[in-house]
This record gives structure tokens, sequence and C-alpha cells, in this order.
């Protein structure tokens, strides 16, 4: 859950246009292994409140948090393109030089090497095999993302392209 991925450093969808997870938490209520409750921010405790962002729960366990909230949503633009392993170089050379130089920072792109599931909507030749998909979410209104992740759809010649409108919700569980 959120508390996970706070404390783990907060590496998500949201991260190029809103920083990390541990950047939007405000404050935490820590309970020490004392057992004493105290308070962590950059005011009180800031040591502790240092050491809790991308520590885990190495200085405590994290009972509560508050966070700054950031606009986003309902829908969100997202999703998957889908490559051939045999295409992984050129395709993580050309996505690496987009993101490098043309990418607005609404758009986050995470690079997954995987084993192709066995079954629709994959397809059949690729299905049982590795390959490599670029997981695409664009922080911003969709209209606005849709020329952005059409210049990733021009990287290669994705297999499966499974890129459109979704509900945040769905996105933030994927």
């Amino acid at each position: 859950g959120v508390g996970g991925l706070t404390l783990g450093g907060g590496i998500g969808w949201l991260m190029r246009r809103y920083g990390l997870a541990l950047d939007a938490m405000r404050s935490a209520q820590v309970v020490t292994a004392e057992g004493e409750i105290v308070t962590a921010s950059d005011e009180e405790n800031p040591d502790l409140f240092w050491a809790i962002r991308g520590g885990g729960g190495n200085f405590g366990v994290v009972t509560e948090f508050e966070y700054e909230l950031c606009p986003f949503g309902p829908e969100s633009l997202a999703g998957i393109l889908l490559h051939p392993f045999e295409a992984a170089p050129e395709v993580l050379r050309r996505c690496r030089d987009f993101m490098d130089t043309e990418a607005p920072d609404e758009l986050t792109v995470l690079e997954v090497f995987l084993t192709v599931p066995p079954e629709d909507p994959f397809p059949a030749e690729l299905q049982g095999k590795p390959a490599l998909a670029l997981a695409v979410a664009y922080a911003g209104p969709i209209t606005e993302g849709e020329p952005v992740v059409g210049r990733l759809r021009e990287i290669g010649r994705p297999a499966l392209d499974m890129l459109g409108p979704m509900p945040t919700v769905a996105l933030q569980q994927m």
C-alpha cells in the first residue's frame, strides 16, 4: 500500500511530475522501539523524519502519514507497449533518447522485461517468451498526452498496444 510505497522511497507513476511519494510526506506518527509515540516531520524529530523516508521500518512503526496532495485524475492516459525481446536494444536506446531530450515531466516510462502471459490479448507468437514492455503513464490532461505517447508508439514496432485512457485508480493498481 501507500505506506510501503512511501517508506521504500516512493518510485511510482507520477514521480517525474510530482516527485517520489516520500517527497509528498509532510509528517508521520511513529512508534519507536521504546514504545514511545512521536511525530516525525521537518519541525519535530527531523532526524527520524529523514531516516524513515526511504529507510522503511528500520526506525520504528509508522502508524499515520500526512501528505501534501497533488491534483490528478479521475482519468489517466496509461498502459503498455509490448515489444519482442529481440527489439529491446533498439527500443531501449530510442526510448532513452526520447525521454532525455523531448519527453515532458508529465510522462513516466518504466522499461519492464517479462515473460509474456499465455493468454489474450497477448499475441500468440509471443506467449511464453521474453519481451520488453514500455509501461507508460501520462500525468496530465489526456488530450495533451495523446501526441506525447504517439511518439512512443513510433519507437520500434509494438506487437501489442494497450495504451489508452483509464481510470486513475486502475493506473495506480498496475
